[in-house]
């Protein structure tokens, strides 16, 4: 499961604040790629299972969606 934090508006101020929660990889994708659009503030977490009934968000796995988020922040910083 991933989380992305909307942080900002973006630049229409079309997007609402808030988290949303994705499934799948695509849809994952899919919104880092529609925020990335609007402009917004936004990050990317994943949620882990550690051990027994204890689970953590993390930005820091080995993971496509947290490496095509990461890329896609390089690429709007150039």
């Amino acid at each position: 499961m991933y989380r992305i934090k909307v942080m900002s508006s973006g630049k229409y101020h079309n997007c609402a604040l808030g988290y949303r929660y994705c499934f799948r990889k695509k849809t994952a994708k899919d919104l880092i790629d529609l925020f990335s659009e609007c402009k917004s503030d936004f990050t990317v977490e994943k949620l882990i299972h550690l051990t027994a009934d204890i689970f953590y968000w993390t930005d820091y796995e080995e993971d496509p969606v947290l490496t095509y988020y990461f890329n896609k922040m390089d690429e709007d910083d150039e």
